[in-house]
């Protein structure tokens, strides 16, 4: 099956989830693949939140209180995602994305106010990358398990239902808007079996067209 043709892989999902840890072990799998069987493996769009936290000069705990300097924030990460997916897309490949255009909508949704969401619904940079979305398999990391650490720089929830409050946003969002989804459950630890639950899933969603995927939840 020629690269070009896979759907894209989006890993979202709330802080402290395994979400990096997904991708760098999918990673590993589609490059011991290429070498297997060869072809190309899939393009990483690296988290692009980092980068913007550093270029806007923001710090932990000085942004999340302040609703216009969420909204700068989520407004440029929806940005900064828009300009990846649209550099990646120029040549005929396929990419794993660390997060997702939607995760600042859901963020601006958590902090900011509805209005604020439904103008970011409306760009132009999130009707872009919504349809790819719809065409791709989407692995939302479900909130619990022992990842939850604080790495001194994104948003940290105060407590377990804060957490999972978060991860049910969401779910909200992604139901809301009709994009189906599978749920990497908290319950499973191991990687390969983490790494595992996507393939299978990008499987499935590879099998089926984009108006025939159904939503896909894993036993939690």
């Amino acid at each position: 099956m020629e690269p070009q043709q896979q759907s894209n892989i989006y890993i979202v999902g709330p802080s402290c989830t395994g979400k990096t840890t997904l991708l760098n072990g999918l990673k590993e799998y589609f490059e011991q693949q290429s070498l297997s069987f060869g072809g190309a493996p899939p393009a990483i769009i690296a988290e692009t939140a980092r980068e913007v936290l550093k270029e806007l000069d923001f710090k932990q705990g000085e942004y999340f209180h302040d609703p216009k300097k969420v909204l700068t924030l989520q407004q440029a990460i929806l940005n900064s995602q828009y300009n990846a997916e649209s550099l990646a897309s120029r040549v005929p490949h396929w990419y794993i994305s660390d997060r997702s255009g939607l995760d600042p909508i859901v963020y601006t949704a958590l902090f900011v106010s509805d209005t604020a969401v439904r103008e970011m619904i409306g760009s132009p940079q999130w009707k872009y990358l919504e349809q790819k979305m719809r065409a791709g398999t989407v692995l939302l990391c479900e909130a619990g398990g022992p990842w939850l650490t604080n790495d001194g720089v994104r948003w940290m929830p105060k407590d377990e239902g804060e957490w999972t409050e978060h991860e049910q946003k969401f779910r909200t969002m992604l139901e809301t808007l009709g994009i189906p989804f599978t749920l990497v459950s908290k319950e499973v630890l191991d990687l390969k079996e983490r790494v595992g639950i996507a393939l299978e899933a990008h499987g499935q969603l590879f099998e089926k067209s984009k108006h025939d995927a159904e939503v896909v939840l894993r036993p939690e």
